[in-house]
């Protein structure tokens, strides 16, 4: 994953949106599949990702947002942290 399909995935993203589309999750599956096994599943609206069974961020209200693990955020200094949702609880 480049920091060029990250910007393109960024732009693709459709705001002010609870649930997400099924186009949307399908774009992002189709910038993720260089990866390999990445899958996903409908939850409520939304469609958290899978690697090797574990959880790796999710698309929320049709936006990518990763796990915001040690390793990912050391790749993604600038990189805006969201909430999924906008009651959800920080971690403390």
């Amino acid at each position: 994953l480049t920091l060029e399909m990250i910007q393109d995935i960024w732009t693709h993203r459709k705001r002010d949106k609870m649930s997400s589309s099924k186009e949307y999750r399908d774009f992002i599956l189709e910038q993720l599949s260089g990866l390999g096994g990445v899958t996903t599943r409908a939850m409520m609206g939304e469609y958290p990702l899978y690697s090797c069974g574990k959880i790796i961020g999710g698309i929320y209200g049709d936006r990518l947002l990763v796990k915001p693990v040690n390793a990912a955020l050391a790749l993604m200094l600038k990189a805006r942290r969201e909430l999924p949702a906008p009651k959800a609880k920080k971690k403390k």
